[in-house]
């Protein structure tokens, strides 16, 4: 059974999904965005209203998350649970032209976008997002509602713990660890492990010091 998709957030990542979703002819019935007038439509898909959601039976549909992240992925992991708890269910979506070990694991709602690359053993998490041209190499893990920008390297057995965000052309070193909510930015190298919460910058990366 083929169930009818509803994107949530049509901002720039959701832009870049749903032009995704005309590629790959996923059955895209409706938006849900709240800056988009109800009733009009993007690239001939129909915006509807959050409560038009509640009126459908929940088994014969699928949500995918489009918010993108603005500094963190707690916006976008806290919609994903706020919809869950509901008792809707997501579904994901792996671009065309984005390489996928048959090898690896992809927890079916996550996203992989144009060009990214995901090897052997690799296992990405729920709600997680590897974004245009990153690569995930082998033995990865990515953990659940982490996001991997644009260009990021993780070298092979790297692993994030829940809601890391890696910044556009960072790179990870082999077997380094990210934990728990840690920020890596643009164009970092990192070479050691990171704790959980923190920000790191620059190469090699080093902890963004807190104001005194």
């Amino acid at each position: 059974m083929q169930h009818s998709v509803y994107l949530l957030g049509c901002g720039n990542h959701g832009s870049v999904l749903l032009d995704g979703f005309l590629l790959r002819s996923v059955n895209l019935k409706g938006i849900v965005d709240p800056e988009f007038q109800i009733g009009s439509s993007v690239l001939g898909i129909p915006v509807v209203s959050s409560g038009h959601l509640e009126t459908l039976e929940k088994s014969l549909i699928r949500l995918i998350n489009g918010l993108g992240v603005n500094g963190g992925t707690a916006p976008r992991n806290e919609l994903f649970e706020h919809y869950i708890l509901l008792g809707f269910s997501f579904c994901g979506f792996i671009h065309p032209t984005a390489t996928v070990s048959p090898n690896g694991w992809l927890s079916p709602d996550s996203q992989v976008l144009a060009g990214a690359i995901v090897q052997y053993n690799a296992r990405i998490e729920e709600n997680s997002v590897l974004n245009t041209g990153c690569i995930v190499e082998h033995d990865c893990v990515v953990g659940k509602g982490s996001f991997i920008g644009p260009g990021a390297v993780l070298g092979g057995g790297v692993r994030t713990g829940n809601a890391a965000f890696v910044g556009v052309g960072a790179t990870i070193l082999p077997e380094v660890s990210l934990g728990s909510q840690c920020v890596v930015g643009g164009g970092a190298v990192v070479t050691r492990d990171v704790p959980a919460g923190v920000t790191v910058v620059g190469n090699p990366a080093r902890a963004v010091q807190e104001p005194s």
